[in-house]
């Protein structure tokens, strides 16, 4: 879990290709922007947004932790 003073982000995965190619701060008006694109959305730390960017992303779940 992130410590209360780190910033929360969203990485938005592309389904087909597992590529990030969505990265935003976790509001619900950027959340909705990735669904809306038809991505998945996986709540992470600004840190590993900023370093998911780009990158195809297998696990999911591990993207998160």
């Amino acid at each position: 879990m992130p410590a209360e003073t780190e910033a929360l982000a969203i990485a938005g995965v592309n389904p087909k290709t597992r590529e990030c190619t969505f990265i935003a701060r976790r509001h619900p008006d950027d959340v909705m922007e990735a669904l809306e694109e038809g991505l998945i959305v996986v709540p992470v730390t600004a840190e590993k947004a900023r370093w998911a960017y780009g990158e195809v992303i297998d696990d999911l779940e591990a993207l998160m932790k």
